[in-house]
Formats: structure tokens, C-alpha cells, sequence
């Protein structure tokens, strides 16, 4: 059903809910509770093997909502991957990494944006990120809830967080970050992952600040401040503010330096992808309730109960066809369509959700970004189908055109007819 089509339809019924409000009603049992949503549109296709979409309009007292939802089967091949722009300290839209995204030789048949970050400056994402098994950052302080993908492809929300360490002879020092903004008084390691924005980012509001540059692990400067410009190939940097400066301030050039890091996941268990969010959303099948309740446009991502099954929503918001919700809302709303666990992740202007249609190979724009276009976000999440027999096994019949929108959008009249 095509999105004019759509508008008009609200206004039918919008125009006929006002009609009814003429009519004395009797009043309700309670005035404190909501009253249920309308759904006044459904249609769901498929996009891949054990991949379909699902789009819903609804009205829910005086707003109008649209949800899109994409439910995966990651127990019958449906993979999952991170979607980067290229390094940390960037963005790009989600149809552009998509763009040029593979897995195994595939491209995507859809992909969502991923974690908050830091807007308008580095874009460096504010929790963890893992592409194929490896870590591309760190989260923050205070960061660590994630969307994970184990090995073998099953989805959990978890928290995952950092643990390194860099020692020299008669010194070592914990490394409390890699590829990513620098707590008050630790040390953050960097790679050429990190991209060329300047590193002074990630130590902002310090007033003391060490650079150590390692070449194949020995040490080829030491820098009172942070530097700029794309690492080379085999050169990393300790970054260290406050105590993290001072401690590595007793390091000089020549020395060689030991740097071990890994990524910990609250479950033990090993990640092939992952992103971060930043509120749990639904916890053992029961929505958790919010004081955030400013309706906005949301993205989210859950799995059931054994994690062979993944949804991912995102509700419009901001707009006269699609008001937002508030989180305790969204925590609702993930869990009716059937998520056991699901986490928050950047919504808003970010909140975008492509997929690709029967018969073509080029991801569409599902929902409708707030901003009015495709926002550059800091990562993101690609799905693969999985490998096909190339036998038919269904058909998905669907018109050529839509159908034209009625004459009026207002089916209900009042008054007397013309002679």
C-alpha cells in the first residue's frame, strides 16, 4: 500500500472518529488506562529465505504510528554482520555501507543503523564493536550493553567490556580503552582502525595528557598532548590523561613495550558481531517501564528466548503520519511481537531500516527517517540470506500498481445533500 494512499485512509478515519465523538458515549472504566491501538493497515512480504517484513499502521488515541519489523530466522542460515564506514572516527549512511558490504561473495538484503555516537564531531560509536570475530572498539565508560552474535550466528543482548594491559620493563599500566573516548585518568590504545580525526577528541576537558607512539611494539615517541592523522601498519598509540599521563611519561624512545587486549562478554561467551545500545528494553519476556516517555522515532533489536529468532523494529516519529512513542511504549511494542530479550539502540533521526523487495538487488528505504533523509550513522548491522537450492518453493503475488486513493478522504458527511 503506497504511503499517499496510506495518508488518505488516516484521514478517513480520523474523520470518522471525530463523527463518532458526537455520539454520547458512556465514560470508561477507568480514565487511567490507554486505550488499545487501532490497527488500520498490515502487510507483511518476504524479503529473503527465513527473512520477512512486516509494516503496521496504527492510531493510538490521537497519534498516528508506523512500525516496520523485520523478523529473521538465524537458526535456518539468515547471518549477521557489522556494517562500519570504513573507520571509528567516521560516518555513513546505512545504504552506503551497505553498499559496499559482502559476506561470503553476498551482498545484504537488509541492513539497520546501529549504536549512538558522537554526533557532529569524531562519530565514533559509544559502545562496542566487533566485525568478524575481531574488535573494532571498545565501549565507553558505562557503555557496555550490546547486540551480540556468537560464532554460530545466535543473537543475545549482553554486556561486553574491555580488558588490556601495556608493560615495559619496570612498568605496566591497565588499558581501559581501545579505539574509543578515554575515562578520566586511564589510557586508551589506538590503531590505524581509528581513522585520521584527531585523537584530541577522545581526551577531551583534560588538562594532562601523554601520546606514546609504538612502532612493532617499541616506543618512537612521546608526546606532551594528542596527535592527528591515520596510524601506519604496525604503529599503535597509548593515549593517557591525568594518571594515565603521568604513568606514561616514564616511558622513553627506544623502549619496548608489551600490549595485550580482549574484549569480555558478560556471558563468557565468544562474538562473531556486535553493536552497542543503550537501554534494556525487554528482560526474560517482560517489558521494563521508562521515565523517558517523549514519544520520538525508535530503532530496536530483540531475539527469542533461545536467540534462532531476531526482530528488528523501528516506529517513525515526528511526523503527522507517525507521532513516536516513549520507551516504556517501545518495550511494549517489541515484546507483543515476540521478543524475550531486546535492547535500545539509536533512533531518532538515525533510525533506518532497508530491505531488499522480490526479484530486485538494491535495498529500499522501509521506514521514514525523521530528519527527512538517510542520517550518517557511526555503524550499523547487515543481514545475508542464506545460500539458496534454486528450487521454487512459493510465490509472492503482489499488483503492478497500487490502487488509486480514493476520490475523498473523508467518507463521512454531515448536513444536508445538494438538490
Amino acid at each position: 500500500m503506497s504511503r499517499p494512499l496510506r495518508t488518505a485512509l488516516r484521514g478517513a478515519l480520523t474523520a470518522a472518529l471525530l463523527a463518532t465523538s458526537l455520539v454520547p458515549l458512556a465514560p470508561p472504566a477507568s480514565a487511567a488506562e490507554p486505550l488499545p491501538a487501532l490497527e488500520t493497515a498490515r502487510t507483511t512480504r518476504p524479503v529473503a529465505p527465513g527473512l520477512t517484513l512486516t509494516s503496521i499502521d496504527t492510531v493510538d488515541g490521537a497519534a498516528w504510528l508506523r512500525t516496520d519489523a523485520l523478523t529473521a530466522d538465524l537458526g535456518g542460515g539468515t547471518t549477521v554482520d557489522y556494517l562500519s564506514p570504513g573507520t571509528v572516527a567516521a560516518d555513513a549512511t546505512v545504504r552506503d555501507m551497505a553498499a559496499g558490504a559482502t559476506s561470503h561473495g553476498t551482498r545484504p538484503v537488509a541492513a539497520v543503523n546501529g549504536d549512538f555516537f558522537d554526533i557532529n564531531n569524531s562519530g565514533a560509536a559509544l559502545g562496542a564493536g566487533v566485525a568478524g570475530g575481531e574488535l573494532v572498539q571498545s565501549p565507553t565508560s558505562g557503555w557496555n550493553n550490546a547486540v551480540g552474535f556468537s560464532t554460530e550466528g545466535l543473537g543475545r543482548i549482553l554486556q561486553v567490556y574491555f580488558e588490556g594491559s601495556a608493560a615495559w620493563s619496570g612498568g605496566s599500566v591497565p588499558l581501559t580503552q581501545f579505539n574509543n573516548r578515554v575515562a578520566t585518568g586511564g589510557v586508551g590504545l589506538f590503531t590505524g582502525r581509528w581513522g585520521a580525526y584527531p585523537r584530541q577528541r577522545a581526551v577531551d576537558g583534560a588538562a594532562d595528557v601523554t601520546e606514546v607512539l609504538l612502532t612493532d611494539g617499541v616506543v618512537t615517541a612521546v608526546s606532551a598532548g594528542a596527535g592527528a592523522g591515520t596510524l601506519p601498519p604496525g604503529s599503535t598509540v597509548l593515549l593517557g590523561r591525568e594518571d594515565g599521563a603521568a604513568a606514561l611519561r616514564g616511558l622513553a624512545v627506544g623502549d619496548r613495550v608489551a600490549v595485550s587486549y580482549r574484549p569480555r562478554t558478560s556471558d563468557g561467551g565468544p562474538l562473531h558481531a556486535a553493536i552497542g545500545g543503550n537501554f534494556l528494553l525487554v528482560k526474560d519476556g517482560v517489558p521494563q517501564a521508562f521515565d523517558d516517555n517523549a514519544p520520538a522515532a525508535r530503532t530496536a533489536i530483540g531475539f527469542d528466548r533461545a536467540g534462532t529468532r531476531m526482530f528488528l523494529l523501528t516506529v517513525d516519529g515526528k511526523q503527522v503520519n507517525s507521532a513516536g512513542v516513549g520507551l516504556t511504549q517501545w518495550a511494549r511494542t517489541v515484546a507483543d511481537f515476540g521478543a524475550y530479550t531486546a535492547l535500545n539502540i539509536d533512533g531518532g533521526g538515525s533510525a533506518t531500516l532497508l530491505a531488499r523487495k522480490p526479484g530486485e538487488t538494491a535495498l529500499t528505504l522501509e521506514n521514514s527517517p525523521s530528519d527527512g533523509s538517510e542520517r550518517a550513522v557511526a555503524n550499523g548491522l547487515a543481514l545475508y540470506a542464506p545460500q539458496g537450492s534454486g528450487k521454487l518453493r512459493g510465490y509472492w503475488v503482489a499488483p503492478d500498481a497500487d490502487p488509486a486513493p480514493p476520490r475523498s478522504p473523508w467518507p463521512v458527511r454531515t448536513g444536508s445533500s445538494p438538490a
